[in-house]
């Protein structure tokens, strides 16, 4: 399983918990600071998975600067006060056996470590220590926009990633799906002082004790997960009220349903579709005409 599939996991069984696993031990924590931990006692564990989820992805970056979202994420793990060298944090986890893995999503931003279970508190500090205070080094960071530049080249050719493109296209230019989140060198100029400065300010205003929640998942005591908890994370500033307040819903429980239905010889095949967000039904009829030709391909990474 790779790192994202138990990430996923382990959040499922966070949300779920009280209804599905009432024999797993549990405790929720809401610091002074605003973090909002859940502990998970796993007696057979281990290791420990420590989650973290940043809220603010994508859709909140300045459209000034498309992938600055992404671009943070990459370059938290380049150094921090606590852990200056480039490869520091990795060559920790490494050299035990960790590893760790981070997404950035509409909304929010994850971050995934995995160790042994006798390093939970290093691995804890280590974790926060990344989001609290990277160095964001000047050439560190020009170097990593390189990476993000191949890195979305590569996926450029990715079918899935081209459907998804041609939907952008259509939707209306102010729809937050319509811009790019993936961040390339000419949008992230990382030469510039203002980018740099617009990159440290994000980082000041999202990565904050209101705006983080934290999953710590291993075979210590409830007590003695809690304790670590408040060790490492009461030390982080409060800022803000999470995330933009005025954001709706992502998925709005007043917007219709709308059926997509291909005809075939002998079967019917349908989709059910929520459009992020309120799609004005101007925007409609071109993604339904894009979705209806990719239903109907059966090329590898297809509908």
């Amino acid at each position: 399983m790779g790192s994202g599939e138990i990430l996923n996991a382990i959040q499922s069984v966070v949300i779920r918990m009280a209804a599905d696993f009432p024999s797993v031990l549990h405790r929720t924590l809401h610091l002074p600071n605003g973090v909002a931990v859940a502990l998970v006692h796993d007696p057979q564990a281990v290791r420990v998975a420590l989650a973290a989820s940043v809220a603010a992805g994508s859709f909140h970056e300045p459209a000034a600067w498309p992938g600055l979202a992404h671009c943070v994420e990459h370059c938290v793990f380049l150094g921090s006060r606590e852990r200056p060298g480039v490869a520091e944090f990795a060559d920790y986890v490494h050299a035990h056996g960790g590893r760790y893995n981070a997404r950035t999503l509409a909304l929010q931003t994850l971050y995934f470590l995995e160790m042994p279970a006798a390093e939970l508190r290093l691995a804890l500090a280590a974790l926060c220590g990344l989001l609290a205070s990277p160095l964001f080094v000047a050439e560190r960071v020009r170097r990593e926009v390189e990476v993000l530049d191949a890195e979305y080249q590569a996926r450029c050719a990715d079918a899935a990633q081209q459907l998804l493109g041609a939907i952008a296209a259509q939707l209306p230019p102010g729809h937050p799906m319509s811009r790019f989140h993936a961040g390339a060198r000419d949008t992230l100029p990382a030469h510039s002082p203002e980018f740099l400065a617009a990159l440290r300010a994000w980082h000041a205003r999202h990565y904050c004790g209101r705006n983080l929640r934290l999953l710590i998942s291993g075979p210590q005591s409830l007590d003695a997960l809690e304790r670590c908890a408040r060790e490492s994370l009461g030390a982080l500033p409060a800022g803000p009220a999470a995330g933009d307040g005025a954001w709706p819903a992502l998925w709005p429980a007043e917007q219709r349903v709308v059926e997509l239905a291909l005809l075939q010889p002998h079967s019917v095949r349908r989709m059910s579709l929520w459009w992020p967000l309120q799609l004005a039904p101007a925007g409609q009829g071109g993604v339904l005409a894009l979705l209806r030709q990719a239903v109907q391909h059966t090329a590898r990474g297809s509908l």
